[in-house]
């Protein structure tokens, strides 16, 4: 199989994309039949080392750095003790790039026992700026791990290692690890995977699908527009785009905290700075609190939502908000205590808020060119880095039941894993009541 241009041929029929932030209802349908052919697990054994000395993959430079059979109940995941399964690592296109760091899109392929695989392959997306190989065990939603359901599951780094890297971000400064980041990784991995697949059972996958959430999401959506015959089905959830500049975005944030958290400033073992103590939690929490009572109704709707973001950005100030109920200033006009944030805190949330800019106020431009905007929707709770402003808090909305592209018990099971899903399990049924479109973005 080789790599397919976005314009040497149109969208495929047959592709349905199912955007949202749960596999379960696609994954629970598409469940197959194992095998009918059984094999001892001598013989699963050696035809898993027969893949180590494989020659002739789809891409040249491929290299196979470990085949190795794991026998049922070695390892588990969630709990979930995994099957007899043949685990393959390797690397493809291995290279020293323009900046003198190693570079190449290594991978992980499982595959279940001939007994057990269901003749499905389940690509597992990635997640932030990658630079490391998940474990190919197949997570997705209610059905993790798929790969003791039958699945074959592949994964890979995105085209670089962060261990092999001064910085995660480095690999933008070199063009082709930049590419690889970008899709070529995943087209490289699927490519050798189903390779793979066709080897240790003697025929290809009977359906092929694409799971992933955030930058996985964001991978999903070059599957469809870049390769859209690869996958039968393809779930994109929250999908992540400029990633360079939201990468930007998260050094200009860290720089704005780091130069307000308390010396000394502890360092974690790999060397990060910890800078949870300049936002804490509660700190974290009161800032949201002032953000939902001066925009959570700006929409027309007291839910927990903040979906007017113009409108929010133009009436709150966190510098001169007060709550309505109790007069209390957001910034503290003396020292600081539980009930308001310092100056030095309001000015690092506004800071990351304008995002990244130079010395004369104008904004900073990522290396491949898009304007990094403001930093409203990075915001996350806890952690050593702390991110302060979010126009989406999310909270339990009702939501109107609907028909969409899963079906009712699917949806319940969904809303099941906290406030996040329920949202997006709502929203995409109102999306898409009635629609009948193939494609449903859900955030």
């Amino acid at each position: 199989m080789t790599s397919r241009h976005p314009q040497q041929r149109p969208i495929s029929l047959r592709l349905r994309l199912l955007f949202s932030a749960s596999v379960a209802a696609v994954a629970v349908a598409a469940l197959g039949t194992p095998a009918a052919h059984a094999q001892s697990p001598t013989d699963t054994a050696g035809a898993c080392a027969k893949l180590a000395t494989l020659s002739d993959f789809p891409l040249g430079a491929t290299q196979i750095t470990l085949a190795k059979f794991n026998a049922r109940g070695s390892a588990s995941a969630n709990g979930v003790a995994l099957p007899d399964h043949c685990q393959v690592q390797g690397i493809i296109n291995k290279r020293v790039g323009v900046d003198g760091y190693p570079y190449g899109s290594s991978f992980e392929v499982r595959l279940p026992a001939p007994a057990d695989w269901n003749g499905r392959f389940m690509f597992q997306g990635g997640g932030g700026t990658e630079g490391a190989v998940p474990p190919a065990i197949g997570i997705a939603g209610t059905l993790s791990p798929t790969l003791a359901h039958g699945w074959a599951v592949a994964s890979q780094d995105g085209g670089h290692e962060n261990k092999d890297l001064p910085h995660p971000s480095q690999f933008f400064l070199d063009p082709q690890a930049a590419v690889d980041h970008a899709y070529r990784s995943i087209d490289v991995t699927t490519q050798t995977a189903k390779h793979l697949i066709n080897a240790f059972y003697s025929r290809k996958p009977n359906r092929s699908y694409f799971v992933g959430c955030s930058t996985g999401g964001r991978q999903g959506m070059v599957m469809s527009q870049r390769f859209p015959d690869y996958y039968d089905g393809i779930v994109a959830g929250a999908p992540v785009y400029d990633g360079q500049a939201v990468g930007l975005s998260g050094l200009w944030a860290d720089k704005a905290i780091q130069a307000i958290t308390p010396a000394p400033i502890q360092k974690l073992p790999n060397g990060n700075p910890i800078l949870y103590p300049a936002f804490p939690e509660a700190d974290q929490k009161l800032f949201t609190s002032a953000l939902l009572a001066a925009c959570d109704g700006l929409d027309g709707r007291v839910d927990g939502v903040i979906d007017n973001l113009r409108a929010c950005q133009a009436k709150f100030d966190p510098a001169t908000f007060a709550f309505p109920d109790t007069g209390q200033s957001l910034q503290c006009t003396g020292a600081k205590t539980s009930a308001c944030l310092s100056p030095a805190q309001i000015n690092a949330v506004k800071m990351i808020h304008q995002g990244p800019r130079n010395s004369i106020g104008g904004r900073i431009k990522a290396p491949a060119g898009a304007a990094v905007r403001d930093f409203a929707d990075k915001a996350r709770l806890g952690g050593e880095r702390p991110r302060a402003l979010a126009h989406r808090i999310v909270g339990d909305p009702s939501g109107s039941a609907g028909r969409c592209l899963f079906d009712a018990p699917a949806a319940a099971s969904f809303s099941q894993g906290g406030n996040f899903q329920k949202f997006v399990c709502a929203r995409i049924q109102k999306d898409c009541n009635g629609a009948g479109a193939p494609i449903c973005l859900g955030w």
